[in-house]
């Protein structure tokens, strides 16, 4: 259950849509949204992109053990994955450009330099 102190309205739907920290989807975005599950597995603070369009992010496995610059996925799959719970939890066009722009706040070193214009159209 998503705690709806921390978060609420569109952003509330859509953690819960990704089932929280039990996918990856749901753990990038609680990073995104600066979610403080109770229990890891979680991404922690800033991603950042690779020449070769890889995000990565620091990362607390369930086990309690940290990782630097972990594998969150490719660019394109994280954003095509923003794309479809947009899409799932119907979000409005400007709920939906909101999260996109979240994301793309996240990944705030962007070395790949695709991720914003990835997000373009949708």
């Amino acid at each position: 259950m998503i705690d709806t102190t921390q978060v609420s309205g569109w952003r509330h739907k859509v953690l819960e849509a990704a089932r929280g920290n039990t996918t990856q989807l749901g753990t990038i975005l609680g990073a995104v949204f600066s979610y403080d599950f109770d229990a890891p597995p979680r991404f922690s603070g800033q991603a950042y992109t690779t020449t070769d369009g890889y995000v990565m992010c620091g990362y607390e496995q369930s086990n309690g053990k940290f990782h630097n610059g972990a594998f969150v996925g490719s660019v394109t799959d994280v954003v095509k994955n923003t794309v479809g719970i947009a899409a799932h939890c119907e979000l409005t066009g400007e709920d939906r450009n909101a999260l996109f722009v979240a994301v793309q706040r996240w990944i705030g070193h962007d070395v790949y330099g695709n991720s914003r214009n990835d997000f373009a159209g949708h």
